[in-house]
């Protein structure tokens, strides 16, 4: 079992790797919409994303130092880093909550708006 802990910890930089470079393009794919036609909801989910890869990037880099043996920011630059991260996070999760209810909500407005369209079915031979 130990094994195993220690094989997954080893590759979690690269996993984070992933994730940074997926939410990179999810990102730039959302902003050209956002460029196209505006949309708060999309923009608050950019801002989502954007907290979010923020936060694995900082957690990447700590990452690299514990796994991987390599050093690439001061002491004192991981601590200001690790003390925003740890401040921020809970901002991520309400603006996380904030998006998911605002989508919810949308869509729940949009399906009413849809059946007062269609109020009755008619079947035509």
């Amino acid at each position: 079992m130990r094994a195993l802990i220690d094989f997954l910890d080893l590759i979690k930089p690269g996993w984070q790797l992933i994730q940074i470079l997926v939410m990179s393009g999810l990102v730039l794919y959302a902003v050209y919409s956002l460029v196209r036609r505006f949309d708060a909801l999309l923009a608050l989910f950019v801002g989502c994303l954007l907290s979010n890869m923020a936060i694995v990037t900082v957690w990447f880099l700590f990452a690299l130092q514990t796994q991987w043996g390599l050093e690439l920011l001061p002491t004192s630059v991981r601590q200001v880093l690790y003390l925003a991260i740890q401040i921020g996070y809970p901002f991520e999760i309400l603006l996380w909550s904030v998006f998911a209810f605002l989508l919810i909500r949308r869509n729940r407005s949009g399906a009413s708006e849809e059946r007062k369209g269609q109020a009755f079915l008619t079947w035509e031979l």
